[in-house]
């Protein structure tokens, strides 16, 4: 039983094995997978390959993994990971959110016709 599964919570434990498995949810773990299918496996943030070791490295986030943290140790890790995830997410939210308001103000435009 590895030491961190005791020492940390349950959600933790969660993004700790997704990160290792590869199994985050990204562009390039689940190219084949519903939104990443026709988007390519390309991050939104800085259009490089999107993958597991990329959230580690993407330039976008540097400022989370200022001075201080160390992401060899879990504790942080799991914190840079949650930031990094929660920041993509919103991300998503916003785009999923422009383009629903784009389709309206086309179907708008449309019904003027």
């Amino acid at each position: 039983r590895k030491l961190y599964i005791e020492k940390i919570t349950l959600s933790e434990t969660k993004i700790l094995f997704q990160h290792r498995t590869r199994m985050t949810k990204n562009a390039g773990n689940y190219k084949g997978w519903g939104k990443y299918r026709n988007e390519g496996a390309m991050c939104k943030f800085c259009l490089k390959f999107d993958s597991s070791s990329h959230l580690m490295r993407c330039d976008t986030f540097s400022h989370l993994r200022g001075p201080g943290v160390n992401l060899e140790n879990d504790g942080h890790l799991v914190q840079y990971l949650r930031q990094v995830l929660q920041l993509r997410e919103d991300k998503e939210k916003e785009q999923e959110k422009k383009k629903e308001q784009e389709k309206a103000q086309e179907k708008e435009q449309e019904g003027r016709r």
